[in-house]
């Protein structure tokens, strides 16, 4: 997974969590250097027999403005949780967490 904006790119460590449809990504704040509007973009790699000359099959889901870094003290800091569905954050628990149904759809037609 990546977070991008204009002029900078982070490429998040990301798992997918036994929740149904959550993924946790890191993105710690030395990394966060460039404030801005940042989307989300996952590149998953599946193994699917015969297709290509590897078997691996690409896809790529792009979510436009999940989030903007700004300097100052009014924004959500610390452990935050995004919903890329509602387009809402709110401060989170113990890690930040993602609910992307379109992952865990493509994961479930996977298996």
């Amino acid at each position: 997974m990546a977070f991008m904006n204009s002029i900078y790119t982070y490429q998040a460590a990301s798992k997918v969590l036994p929740e149904k449809n959550r993924i946790q990504v890191y993105f710690p704040a030395h990394a966060q250097i460039a404030c801005g509007t940042y989307k989300l973009v996952i590149v998953l790699s599946v193994y699917e027999s015969g297709w290509g000359h590897c078997d691996l099959h690409t896809y790529t889901i792009d979510y436009p403005d999940v989030f903007t870094l700004v300097d100052s003290s009014n924004g959500l800091s610390g452990d935050i949780v995004i919903d890329v569905d509602t387009n809402s954050a709110s401060q989170g628990g113990s890690s930040s967490d993602c609910e992307c149904d379109a992952l865990r759809e493509l994961i479930n037609s996977l298996e």
